[in-house]
């Protein structure tokens, strides 16, 4: 294809050809450019079908324009982006993930995810089992681990017994009532209903019990409360011991010593039983002697009263009884014998003396 020049009509109208140093008009005062041509106008391999228009606003997608309208353009156009893209004027940009946003990255090599030393990479399914093969899980008692068929963990956990911590059901209230099973665990509304049901202590009967107010065991009467030791002690305190003969009380603090008074001919009070040699000896006047023992001593003699016919016990008369002198069933002594003789009017054999 051989070169054209253009040729334009010049200012006094005659036909010439376009000059580098000239000024393309359209129309009668529209330039084609800002600025001279400068260097020679060469054509586009294309094809090319539309407008060119260079001092404007295109009018249709397929014309053309100069580059100073397309960078009028662009500098009028504003682009916006949320992370992790980000622009600066015409840069746009895709930030790197790290572990608190989000981002772009790559995926890490086999020998990263055996080595676990890449912390910019992403791990991929098909890559796990070069990870997990030097993965070790250990658990602490009550968890329990197994590990079958590989790379596949059983985690359990073990029953809490009185000497193993675990896990534990939660009793049933008819469990809670019972109370006799071991291994469930209650719960509070078990502990308050299992409470509940706790029946009020009587003398017969284990159960709940009030304490008593001040009142109560000061007064001591109501049989449906318990005393503190508190209560007991301060009891105590008021508590005032009082005897009669042949006892004695001596109070030291709280500590009362009871004593008996011993026995005299006068007092009475306590004895004590006689030995063998006392009771023959016969001198002994502050202890008494058993029945058995009275027998023995007698030697086997009965006790009878005495009468004319046998030996026995016999009471002695009183005056009156010598003076009047007709009893037969009592001894006179001297001195009633004296006292019926010293008498005027006693008589003796029928005669007075």
């Amino acid at each position: 294809m051989a070169d054209r020049k253009l040729t334009v009509l010049n200012p006094n109208g005659y036909q010439e050809i376009l000059q580098a140093s000239d000024r393309l008009v359209v129309g009668s005062n529209t330039l084609l450019a800002a600025t001279e041509l400068n260097a020679a106008l060469t054509g586009t391999t294309a094809s090319f079908t539309g407008n060119i228009t260079i001092n404007g606003t295109p009018s249709a997608n397929t014309d053309a324009t100069t580059v100073s309208f397309v960078n009028t353009a662009i500098a009028g156009v504003t682009l916006t982006a949320s992370a992790p893209i980000s622009i600066n004027s015409l840069d746009i940009q895709i930030a790197v993930a790290t572990e608190s946003s989000v981002g772009s990255t790559r995926y890490a090599t086999n020998a990263e995810c055996i080595a676990n030393s890449s912390v910019d990479a992403a791990v991929k399914p098909n890559q796990l089992p070069y990870i997990l093969d030097d993965l070790t899980l250990v658990g602490t008692s009550p968890l329990t681990i197994s590990e079958s068929p590989a790379n596949t963990y059983t985690i359990g956990v073990n029953a809490s017994t009185t000497t193993t911590t675990g896990i534990i059901r939660l009793s049933t209230t008819s469990e809670a009532a019972a109370g006799t099973i071991t291994t469930t665990a209650m719960t509070p509304k078990n502990v308050a209903d299992a409470i509940a049901a706790i029946p009020d202590a009587t003398d017969s009967v284990k159960g709940l019990v009030r304490l008593a107010t001040g009142t109560e065991a000061t007064t001591g009467t109501a049989s449906n409360v318990a005393i503190t030791p508190a209560q007991l002690t301060a009891k105590v305190d008021t508590v005032d011991v009082t005897t009669t003969l042949p006892l004695t009380v001596t109070q030291t603090g709280r500590v009362f010593a009871l004593a008996a008074n011993n026995a005299t001919t006068t007092t009475s009070g306590v004895v004590r039983i006689a030995t063998s040699s006392e009771i023959t000896a016969g001198t002994a006047t502050n202890v008494v002697i058993t029945p058995a023992d009275m027998e023995t001593r007698l030697g086997g003699l009965a006790i009878v009263s005495a009468d004319t016919t046998q030996e026995g016990l016999i009471e002695i008369a009183t005056n009156a009884e010598v003076a009047t002198g007709t009893d037969s069933d009592r001894a006179i002594t001297p001195a009633g014998l004296r006292y019926a003789l010293d008498q005027t009017d006693y008589l003796l054999d029928g005669g007075t003396y």
